[in-house]
């Protein structure tokens, strides 16, 4: 799958290098910041702009490590689940630990079939997005009140995407 994607022209270009305009990452110190000090229930927004407006080439590359500004972006969020002591509320459900499994039993599979570093960077990578992402909007998304403020922040943006 790793040799599919790199055989892609446009996202072979883009590996191991750092590609950010400045308006990306502008984008993402406002988007960041905003993170930091908005209402708990509104801090996923930035995150659901950012998915929509911003290449995912946009990246920071760290000794092999790729963060595109979606992984800065959820970084800012676990500063804010942090700094606020957002994450005194949180119970662990029955969904964690499938959402877990998952995750890991994908890398897992996904490094033994492909049997390389690459293969293993990648799936961390991927671990970081599906589980950061995942525990961050639970942290963050605790009532039916907060998923339809984000259905309808979803609803508006869907508005210029699809423009």
């Amino acid at each position: 799958m790793f040799d599919v994607l790199l055989s892609d022209p446009i996202i072979s270009e883009y590996y191991n290098q750092t590609v950010l305009h400045p308006i990306g990452m502008l984008a993402v110190l406002i988007f960041g910041s905003s993170m930091l000090v908005l209402p708990r229930r509104w801090a996923v927004v930035p995150i659901l702009i950012m998915a929509c407006f911003v290449s995912p080439a946009q990246r920071l590359v760290i000794l092999d490590f790729d963060f595109n500004l979606i992984r800065m972006l959820v970084i800012a969020g676990w500063l804010r689940v942090l700094l606020h002591h957002e994450y005194k509320a949180w119970r662990w459900r029955m969904l964690d630990t499938a959402v877990c499994v998952w995750a890991v039993w994908s890398a897992i599979a996904f490094c033994l079939l492909r049997n390389d570093f690459e293969a293993l960077v990648n799936r961390m990578g991927f671990l970081f997005d599906a589980l950061g992402m995942y525990f961050l909007f639970r942290l963050l998304l605790r009532d039916w009140a907060d998923l339809r403020l984000l259905a309808t922040a979803a609803a508006i943006l869907a508005v210029p995407v699809a423009c």
